[in-house]
């Protein structure tokens, strides 16, 4: 199993499912994710 591909389909897959504002990408391995800023409540360290 090649560890990079997997984690690229389940990025892919994970950012057709996640609300708007976020992005899910595949680096080194791993998910990442992250949240367009002022979206969400906490962002803003309050």
């Amino acid at each position: 199993m090649n560890l990079d591909k997997l984690t690229a389909v389940l990025a892919d897959r994970l950012a057709a499912v996640v609300p708007a504002g976020f992005h899910v990408r595949a680096e080194g391995g791993m998910l990442c994710y992250s949240a367009e800023g002022g979206w969400f409540p906490g962002q803003a360290g309050t």
